[in-house]
């Protein structure tokens, strides 16, 4: 199906049966354990937690699934800057890790 955020996989019995499949990481949310989903807003896609909105946790980034070799956080967020260079950076403030790459 497409809906007016793009094309999404959803249960063919609409609108009796209402459900949305969600593309998961395979971590779980740090502050509460968990699922992370990716959610998609009018300004992009982001990354937050399934148990929204009691936990506000958020990522308005594109996450790698590669843990943080300082901190051990279980991803590391990646920017891409406007010549293709990628940075990968960790989302703990306290934590200041961040690895430059090559272009994608």
């Amino acid at each position: 199906m497409v809906g007016r955020y793009g094309p999404f996989i959803a249960c063919s019995g609409y609108p009796e049966c209402k459900y949305i499949k969600k593309k998961t990481a395979g971590f779980k949310c740090p502050q509460d354990k968990g699922e992370v989903v990716e959610r998609k807003w009018r300004g992009g896609t982001m990354w937050g937690c399934s148990n929204y909105p009691k936990c506000k946790f958020a990522v308005f980034a594109d996450v790698e699934e590669t843990p943080c070799p300082k901190c051990k956080l279980p991803f590391l967020v990646k920017k891409v800057d406007s010549k293709g260079n990628v940075k990968l950076l960790c989302h703990n403030k306290e934590c200041e890790y961040n690895k430059k790459n090559e272009k994608k």
